[in-house]
């Protein structure tokens, strides 16, 4: 934490790409000395901030927070003889999300299932912006806290949407329910969500790391609603 910033906010190292060959990341030196001496092409670049021709925490900037800038709501509804629609939006803008996941499933000396995103990594793509393969991590692309791992948070959600249809007063007279009501409706929630954040949910909560959380639930529902009125008198 430092002072004058938001809460959740993020001090990492900035990159600038990957070494796109081993020449490049040969000639990255500061008063002839290698900045990154382990790096190889297909490697990440690490911003040396401070100018002083090694990598480490000194070379940590802000690089914005995870409370998001803005929040906002849309609630709406709209009824046509016998049909009613009720909607509800909700999302956050200006916020970064840090991708833990990336740490957990990148790396090719886990041990354990990776993401198919690797299949796309410079190994495979000399043009991609995902580092090469390696049993070693010798450049620490995954141990070092970088913005490689940081992504925009923003997101627009359909939080819920409600569709109904309530049979005529006529039609249940005619058949001798006159006084009770009877609506069909059907419900959706989170039903789906507009973002650029590459994980699977970004409601990540807590202090904004996405460790692999349990995604909010999308969910279905079909309700018959009898309501009997009762005379008075």
């Amino acid at each position: 934490y430092m002072g004058g910033q938001s809460w959740y906010s993020y001090y990492l190292i900035p990159t600038d790409g990957l070494f796109r060959s081993n020449e490049e990341a040969e000639t990255y030196v500061k008063d002839g000395q290698r900045i990154q001496p382990n790096a190889k092409a297909g490697d990440i670049k690490f911003k040396d901030t401070n100018n002083d021709g090694i990598i480490n925490d000194k070379d940590r900037v802000y690089m914005g927070s995870y409370m998001p800038k803005y929040t906002f709501a849309l609630n709406g509804s709209v009824s046509w003889n016998n049909f009613d629609v009720a909607f509800q939006f909700q999302g956050v803008a200006g916020n970064k999300i840090f991708n833990g996941v990336k740490v957990m499933t990148y790396p090719s000396d886990q041990g354990f299932n990776m993401s198919t995103d690797v299949l796309d990594s410079y190994s495979y793509n000399p043009s991609s912006n995902i580092p090469r393969l390696a049993m070693k991590d010798e450049n620490k692309n995954y141990s070092t806290v970088s913005d490689f791992f940081l992504e925009n948070g923003s997101y627009l959600r359909m939080k819920n949407l409600t569709i109904g249809y309530s049979l005529p007063k006529s039609l249940m007279a005619s058949i001798g329910c006159s006084g009770t009501n009877v609506r069909f409706y059907a419900t959706g929630e989170n039903l789906f969500t507009i973002t650029k954040y590459s994980g699977i949910d970004p409601e990540v909560g807590g202090n904004g790391l996405d460790g692999g959380k349990y995604p909010v639930a999308r969910i279905f529902l079909s309700l018959i609603h009898i309501c009997r009125c009762r005379r008075r008198g």
